[in-house]
């Protein structure tokens, strides 16, 4: 038995030549089958056609190959390892499947093949092998063979990479250092059998690169154990390269710059070992600059290549760098010519230039211009005269700036045409000179002639006569002007080919005023005399005039004064220069009165004056009147008043102007006063106030008993006595300020002055309210108003024609709109309390100062569908737009609006206008737009708003009709139907109505609408603006905005706690104002009409 197995081992590994013959076989296995450890292994097939079934002349047997060595597993004696194969089949049938099991690393992979042998003859059958393959992935792949030296570029890099184990033998790619997958053909790959599991190896060999350095190789390795996932993978130590440099040069390989350009010419480089050294070599000169950077200013020298050379120890590497420099036009022409008139003048200009210029082009005066670099005058006259300029323009393409740069060439040329000279023009620093100050003039002309001008002069000095000694230079100068010296000064310029034509100027030498006669110091008046007045002399040249001033303020012409002046004769004959003198005069109009007491003073003056002292010009002197006493007490409105609480020390102060000075008497009750121990007089002086004098009562220790009137009486034998009365009273809130007025105005402000009345007892301050009006709507603005607490207004003294006074509070309220009206106000504090306000006053800040000269808004329209006023042309970037807007023919100013606002939200007016104005305060702006009307504006908007409204409106009528006349149609008996809670009423005929209504008094079946009260609205007016209907929306008015309600006085506490207009009463039209054309509220009632 052992000798038969070795023969059929013999016969099945020996047979070289024997091949596959498929006709034994029915059914043969696979080429390949995969398993992997501890499953089921795959069932072989293997069935022989009948003929070959028979046992008795046939065998089978399944052999494994297995690492060269061949294994039977099955034979006539049946399967050999059970633990790990088993037949399958009916043998007798000739099916002998080999199933395989128990699968383990070892046992069963390999190729497996069934054979036929014949016993009756050497014949045999093989299918062809199976391949049993167990599935494992290979292990982490690992480099294991890597140089440690440096590589120099294009040395060649052998790297080897080795994965343990794996079933089927892994297979291996790799990469380059720069990602991509390398050539099968640059790598090898064999497996090394070991002790233990098989090793596989690949070996990788290429040449390495200067961008291989610093970059790894990976080595990737995968079998069909790992389908479906990542293959793995190792990385190469990194390379270390050598390289000669790789250099690059900077800002651009094709430099343009323009000439005298400051440039740096700068390169580095790729290379290892870094960093090299670096040269630059101008190649068209051969300077060198030992260093990466070069700084440079462009000059066309520079022009051409540079190469940038960098080395180290591999080897050297360059660059190069083209610098093109280019340069706006250089011109040359000549500098200046002298020709005859009637001469042929031809000149040309050379131009260079990189690039070559695109334009030449000769200017001259007169707007000439020619083209081209030839200049030619076939018959030059004097009047072609002037500076000839040949401009030449190219454009540079410049590195790193956009477009291109226009550059301008110029050269001037002087064409002198021999001719005579121009009118003369004398022209002098100051036409007025002080009499002992120098005369300067000079001689010009806008044509100076060739040969170039001499000029003369004739003066009064010289007899009129041109030339003569000093009169021959453009310059005329006198020293020590005299009033000789007066006159017209004449100059000519001239040449050797004539003179030109004369000028003359007027020179007037000034005689400063001067006081020759002054005042007297001390005048002494009785109250009540006439013909009174003041004289005072003044001479100069020309003749002077005469100021009056009374306590520092100038005294105009009005009825208490008259001013004359008169010319005292002299030996100076007429029209000779010399001094002048004039007596002045103020006459008193009338009877003297107490109150024209005061410091006088007459100032001469010539438009020189500026030169002498004050006390040469000026005279002061003083008047005094005798006079019986005055009273100067304030008075409110009859009596004076004083205030001081229980316990406290009262002052009551009497005030009195009198000459000679007063006796004062005081009575409290009728009865005298004499001075004891709660009772005291002091008398003074008024510091700085002529002949006026106060007595002060002081009373100690107020009791309830000491409040009441008292009486001063003052006397001086001169007149009449004076009295006033005082009363003496607790302290209390201060009296309200009286006589709010505008003073004056601007543009942001307003200068306010009122009376303050009586203070309480204490010092009393003030507070000023205001409240801007609405410019669109004509009425009151409803935004809280703006109150001022005033801590430092002025208090100035308002004397009146009879001498008595009044003190005036002033206070300017700045940061105000232009153009806009404000309801102002004010009140009165001090310790005690506040009083109520006082009389409102209604006043307007200036407009804007206008400025021509500013760019102006030409056209004004509206765009409906954005709702913004336009403007043409935009305003300036720095400007804003400053909206006028007009109710009831009254312009006021609405928002300056910023010149990239729009301007949005206008609501009310009726007309509108516009300026620019600069954003600086205050403002200052151009010239108004043309008016544009509100109609052009609001048409649009309206349309807009009310077509939808109107189709709405009539398909619902004509579904209410539709559904009435269903129903009538379906009843027989009429029936009142109520269409929610709207009554529609018929109006009366047209012959019965009186009021004007909007539609035709003909047209039939004409309805009002109520629909919140379901009462007929007969009164043919439309409701009021603040009716429910108006204040919801559901009054179907007609407006460009939401209605408000206008500013009512009678239910608003800022208007309606005084009713009094400072020019009398102040009336609520003045306030609510915006009213529609038929005398109702704002806008109209709109009425259906269903015919």
């Amino acid at each position: 038995m052992g000798l038969l197995q070795a023969l059929l081992f013999l016969v099945l590994t020996g047979i070289a030549g024997c091949y596959e013959d498929l006709d034994a076989f029915q059914t043969t296995p696979n080429e390949n089958y995969y398993v992997t450890p501890g499953g089921e292994g795959p069932e072989l097939a293997c069935s022989l056609k009948p003929e070959y079934a028979d046992q008795k002349h046939y065998k089978v047997l399944w052999s494994r190959y297995y690492k060269e060595n061949v294994r039977i597993v099955f034979d006539e004696n049946g399967i050999r390892d059970k633990a790990h194969y088993a037949l399958k089949g009916d043998v007798n049938k000739g099916i002998y499947n080999l199933l395989i099991s128990n699968v383990t690393r070892g046992s069963v992979e390999g190729e497996y093949q069934c054979t036929v042998l014949s016993k009756d003859s050497d014949e045999q059958f093989m299918t062809k092998r199976a391949k049993v393959v167990i599935l494992l992935p290979p292990g982490e792949p690992k480099i294991v063979d890597f140089p440690e030296e440096s590589l120099v570029e294009g040395e060649l890099l052998v790297v080897k990479c080795a994965s343990e184990g794996g079933s089927p033998s892994p297979v291996f790619t790799w990469q380059f250092p720069n990602g991509s997958l390398a050539d099968q053909r640059l790598y090898r790959t064999a497996t090394v059998a070991t002790a233990g599991e098989e090793v596989t190896e690949s070996t990788f060999s290429f040449r390495v690169r200067a961008d291989d350095n610093d970059a790894f190789v990976t080595c990737s390795v995968r079998n069909l154990a790992m389908e479906n996932r990542v293959p793995l993978e190792v990385k190469s130590p990194r390379l270390n390269v050598l390289f000669k440099p790789y250099v690059r040069v900077h800002p651009a390989d094709e430099l343009t710059v323009e000439d005298g350009q400051s440039i740096e010419l700068s390169c580095d480089s790729h290379a290892n070992p870094s960093p090299p050294s670096y040269e630059w070599i101008h190649l068209n000169t051969g300077e060198r600059y030992i260093a990466p950077k070069w700084a440079l200013v462009a000059d066309r020298k520079l022009a051409g290549r540079f190469e940038c050379r960098g080395k180290n120890s591999v080897g050297e590497g360059s660059a190069e760098l083209n610098l093109i420099v280019q340069y706006g036009p250089v011109v040359t022409t000549k500098k200046y010519l002298n020709p005859s008139e009637k001469e042929r003048v031809e000149v040309e200009c050379l131009v260079d230039a990189n690039p070559k210029p695109n334009e030449v082009r000769w200017m001259g005066p007169d707007g000439f211009v020619v083209n081209g670099p030839r200049l030619v005058l076939p018959s030059i006259s004097r009047d072609q005269t002037g500076n000839y300029t040949c401009e030449a323009v190219n454009y540079l393409t410049i590195y790193d700036q956009p477009g291109s740069q226009e550059r301008k060439g110029r050269a001037s040329l002087l064409i002198d045409v021999k001719r005579k000279p121009g009118k003369a023009e004398p022209s002098a620093a100051n036409r007025q000179v002080i009499a002992g100050d120098n005369i300067e003039l000079t001689c010009s002309t806008n044509d100076p002639g060739s040969p170039h001008a001499q000029y003369k002069w004739a003066s009064p000095s010289s007899g009129n006569a041109f030339g003569g000694e000093g009169h021959s230079e453009q310059v005329l100068r006198i020293e020590n002007a005299q009033l000789s010296d007066n006159g017209i000064y004449r100059c000519k310029a001239w040449n050797p080919l004539g003179e030109g034509e004369e000028g003359s100027i007027r020179i007037t030498v000034i005689e400063p005023a001067r006081i020759s006669r002054p005042l007297t110091k001390d005048y002494l008046f009785s109250r009540g005399d006439q013909k009174k007045l003041l004289e005072c002399e003044a001479q100069g040249y020309p003749a002077p005039s005469i100021l009056w001033y009374k306590d520092g303020k100038l005294l105009n012409e009005q009825k208490r004064y008259k001013t004359e002046l008169s010319e005292i004769k002299t030996s100076c004959s007429d029209g000779e220069n010399c001094v002048k003198a004039v007596t002045g005069s103020l006459v008193f109009a009338d009877a003297i009165r107490w109150s024209d007491k005061g410091n006088y003073s007459c100032a001469a003056t010539n438009n020189a004056d500026f030169s002498v002292e004050d006390d040469e010009r000026i005279s002061w002197g003083v008047v005094r009147v005798s006079h019986s006493p005055v009273i100067l007490n304030e008075k409110y409105p009859t009596e004076s008043l004083a205030a001081s609480d229980l316990g406290h020390t009262a002052e009551i102060s009497c005030i009195v102007s009198a000459r000679p000075p007063p006796t004062f008497t005081w009575f409290f009750n009728s009865e005298p006063i004499e001075e004891g121990d709660r009772r005291t007089f002091e008398m003074r002086e008024m510091e700085g106030r002529m002949d006026e004098y106060e007595q002060v009562l002081r009373v100690a220790d107020v009791k309830k008993a000491d409040y009441g009137k008292y009486l001063c009486r003052a006397t001086n034998g001169a007149g009449d006595k004076a009295e006033v009365v005082i009363e003496l009273k607790p302290t209390d809130v201060p009296q309200i300020p009286d006589d709010l007025q505008k003073l004056s105005s601007t543009s942001d402000s307003l200068l306010l002055g009122w009376r303050p009345r009586f203070n309480g007892g204490y010092a009393q301050t003030f507070e000023i309210e205001h409240r801007m009006l609405d410019p669109f709507a004509g009425a009151i603005s409803k935004s809280n108003p703006v109150s001022i607490m005033i801590s430092n207004a002025t208090r100035i003294e308002d004397v009146k024609i009879d001498g008595t006074a009044d003190w005036l509070v002033l206070y300017n309220i700045t940061g105000l709109r232009s153009l806009s009206t404000y309801y102002i106000r004010a009140r009165s504090s001090n310790v005690k309390g506040t009083s109520k306000y006082g009389t409102m006053l209604v006043a307007t800040t200036s407009d804007v100062e206008e400025d021509k000269t500013l760019q102006a808004p030409s056209t004004l329209s509206y765009d409906s569908l954005k709702g913004e006023l336009l403007v043409s042309p935009p305003p300036p970037l720095d400007s804003c737009v400053l909206v006028y807007v007009s109710t009831e023919e009254v312009w006021r100013a609405a928002n300056c609006y910023p010149s990239t606002q729009p301007i949005v939200d206008l609501f009310g007016g009726a007309f509108y206008k516009v300026r620019f104005c600069q954003r600086q305060t205050p403002y200052k702006c151009s010239q108004l737009s043309p008016v544009l009307e509100a109609g052009s504006l609001l048409g649009s908007r309206r349309l807009a708003f009310f077509i939808p409204i109107a189709i709405i409106c009539f398909i619902a009528i004509l579904c209410l009709v539709f559904l009435m006349i269903c129903c009538r149609s379906r009843h027989t008996q009429k029936k009142i139907v109520a269409l929610a809670t709207t009554t529609f009423t018929a109006l009366p005929n047209s012959d019965n109505k009186k009021a004007t209504v909007h539609g035709s008094h003909t047209d039939s079946s004409i309805f009002t609408m109520d629909s919140s009260t379901n009462k007929l609205n007969t009164s043919g007016q439309p409701p009021a603006a603040n009716s429910p209907d108006m204040a919801n929306g559901n009054g179907n008015v007609e407006t460009w905005h939401q209605v408000e309600q206008h500013f009512d006085t009678s239910r608003n506490a800022y208007l309606n706690e005084t009713a009094a207009h400072p020019n009398g009463t102040l009336r609520r039209g003045e306030i609510d104002d915006a009213r529609s054309e038929d005398g109702g509220s704002l806008g109209r009632v709109m009425r259906e009409v269903i015919v």
